[in-house]
């Protein structure tokens, strides 16, 4: 956690010079415009431990997430019947999923995680796709977010269960932020994972987890994205919650502490609100087991939860706020890029 400490004190020196301009922009229900993007070889010039950043290239490169992408993508996956892990979708959605990551090109090597899952009776061999960006060092810096849905019924297989907010828009800001970093050399190595079956038992994080230990390997920080598109639309509109282990003394925690202070610095027009717990009570996601190794693991979701449309057939884009789900990435993005990246003094 030393990066962390490091970059409390960093913060509010870079924030005197800080380049943002833009002001807050109006909410916006799914009104995404097709604005121009680059090329992954028009993206910024690659950054490593030689070629440190500075405040002006995050916000560059914040600057250039694109909402159309993003609802592109939480598309895709939306318009797969289902993701249940007993249904045909789930495999469907695992192979576009590496096809985008795929797509991305330049530094990403992208990779299947098989493994054994048995639910309801049915046995099967479920996926986490992993795009990797090699660092400076072999300590990781994860991304995650959940692909598989599920309805009302967690044992239905085969209603649609769409999951455009829960958990498409996560998934979609992990395929964002692998387009944005997909020319740079981090000093710690990012991994971006998308994760199968979180509905049952966080099945696919703990299972990469499990083999992530049994390999040695070790996480600087554990930021799961799930659920960030605010159905409600206008009510929490500029609020997104950060969950994580309540101990003041866990890493997680710590983590959590310091993310407010990202947001107010990059995406001034999104508050964080650090709650006390895990997780909602009853619920969890695919944090938890990282947390529970002693990984500081955070999750990002949404101020306020439509129970009415998550788990249903009505987890559609078009019930979506664009602006909201833009904002949210915006902020993993900056977060990623602070704790995986050599920072200029």
């Amino acid at each position: 956690m030393k990066k962390r400490f490091t970059l409390l004190f960093i913060i509010p020196a870079i924030l005197a010079c800080n380049l943002l301009s833009s002001q807050p922009t109006q909410i916006a229900f799914f009104t995404p415009v097709p604005d121009e993007f680059l090329a992954p070889e028009d993206l910024p010039p690659g950054q490593g431990l030689d070629s440190p950043i500075d405040a002006s290239f995050v916000q560059n490169t914040l600057d250039l997430v694109n909402t159309a992408l993003l609802f592109d993508h939480v598309t895709a996956l939306s318009d797969i019947n289902s993701r249940h892990v007993n249904s045909p979708g789930i495999h469907t959605a695992a192979d576009l999923i590496a096809e985008r990551f795929s797509d991305v090109g330049g530094g990403w090597q992208v990779s299947f995680q098989e493994f054994p899952y048995s639910y309801n009776g049915v046995n099967t061999t479920q996926r986490n796709i992993l795009a990797t960006l090699p660092g400076q060092s072999d300590q990781i810096v994860l991304v995650g977010a959940h692909y598989d849905s599920r309805t009302t019924d967690i044992r239905d297989a085969t209603s649609p269960a769409p999951g455009a907010n829960d958990n498409g828009t996560g998934v979609a800001a992990l395929l964002e932020i692998a387009r944005l970093l997909t020319n740079q050399t981090p000093q710690y190595t990012i991994v971006l994972v998308a994760f199968s079956a979180e509905e049952i038992n966080a099945g696919g994080a703990t299972a990469y987890l499990a083999d992530a230990q049994s390999r040695g390997l070790s996480f600087q920080a554990v930021l799961v994205l799930d659920t960030l598109g605010n159905p409600t639309v206008e009510q929490g509109a500029s609020e997104l919650r950060v969950f994580a282990d309540p101990d003041p003394n866990h890493p997680g925690r710590q983590l959590a502490q310091w993310l407010p202070s990202v947001a107010e610095l990059y995406v001034p027009e999104m508050q964080i609100l650090v709650q006390p717990t895990i997780d909602r009570p009853g619920f969890y996601s695919d944090h938890v087991p990282f947390s529970a190794a002693g990984f500081p693991a955070v999750r990002l979701i949404e101020a306020l939860e439509n129970r009415d449309v998550n788990h249903t057939g009505n987890d559609i884009p078009n019930r979506l706020d664009a602006q909201y789900m833009h904002r949210a990435t915006r902020i993993a993005l900056a977060a990623t890029i602070l704790l995986a990246f050599d920072l200029s003094e």
